[in-house]
């Protein structure tokens, strides 16, 4: 059997041996760490305390996402709470609020807190873990599911209700942020002769300072600390059903002005309306907005 070839920092080379397969071993799918099989079937994931809590806030996000009300119940809600700002906005709209589209998304507020040692070090090892597989791949030999830069969709009210919700699905990225597959092999295409050491340092040096409590750590004070390019594929393309509702609006009827509300533990969080003017808060209104 013939090894790939891996460079070493010093100019040196040595036959890269894969890994044997141990059937009692899992990856904690948080961290990457290995765990036995057991733990992996009861827990899901490592002893980790961010691991744990990670896994726990996922649950929360996934009851949420169930939640939120669509139809009739949205639409009586939302036209008691702020039916006359409403009908106001929409006298400049070629439609009336009785044809207004509406729709739903997740609301989440979580506290910012200082990016721990513990995380960090979480994110290096799964960093570690991910970047020695996508080296088991010659550079020349890389192959993408996906083109290696893609045109970004134009969803306006599908974008203000992403920064609205403020991250609630970024909350699966916890310790890992999807940094793993097909992003790793993009950056190595994008910059040829790119080094393992220099990959891991450069999204090490993207964790912010201060990041969402349990939830994905590049989720800054501004929203994802990533720029678009470097984040993994399922972080610009992954939408809860409130998104991809919006965005076959946006598809089918562009322009079309479109109401959103945004859901939070206590209900109603924000309304706004996205129409011929842009975005207009109804009521009132979401927090700062950030990185869609």
């Amino acid at each position: 059997m013939t090894h790939p070839i891996r460079p070493f920092p010093n100019g040196g080379s040595a036959p890269l041996i894969p890994k044997p397969h141990n059937p009692l071993l899992r990856q904690c799918p948080q961290c990457a760490a290995e765990i036995p099989l057991v733990r992996f079937q009861v827990h899901g994931v490592c002893e980790a305390p961010a691991c744990v809590q990670a896994k726990a806030m996922c649950a929360a996000q996934a009851r949420a996402a169930t939640d939120l009300p669509v139809g009739a119940p949205l639409r009586a809600e939302l036209t008691e709470r702020a039916g006359q700002a409403l009908a106001t906005l929409m006298q400049g709209e070629e439609s009336d609020i009785d044809d207004l589209p509406m729709v739903a998304v997740p609301h989440q507020n979580t506290p910012l807190s200082p990016v721990s040692e513990e995380r960090r070090a979480l994110l290096a090892k799964s960093l570690d873990t991910h970047i020695a597989e996508a080296f088991e791949t010659a550079e020349q030999d890389i192959t993408l599911q996906y083109p290696l830069e893609e045109e970004e969709p134009d969803f306006p009210a599908s974008d203000m209700a992403c920064a609205m919700c403020q991250g609630q699905c970024c909350i699966l990225g916890a310790s890992h942020g999807f940094i793993k597959g097909e992003i790793l092999q993009r950056q190595r295409l994008r910059q040829p002769g790119l080094t393992p050491e220099a990959l891991k340092a450069y999204y090490m040096g993207q964790v912010p300072e201060v990041s969402t409590a349990g939830a994905c750590i590049f989720q800054g004070e501004r929203g994802c600390a990533l720029p678009r390019r470097d984040r993994s594929r399922i972080c610009n393309t992954h939408g809860c059903s409130g998104r991809k509702a919006l965005e076959s609006l946006e598809d089918d009827f562009p322009g079309r002005p479109i109401a959103v509300a945004t859901y939070g533990k206590a209900g109603i969080a924000a309304i706004k309306l996205h129409g011929s003017k842009g975005e207009e808060a109804i009521w009132p209104g979401a927090g700062t907005p950030g990185q869609s």
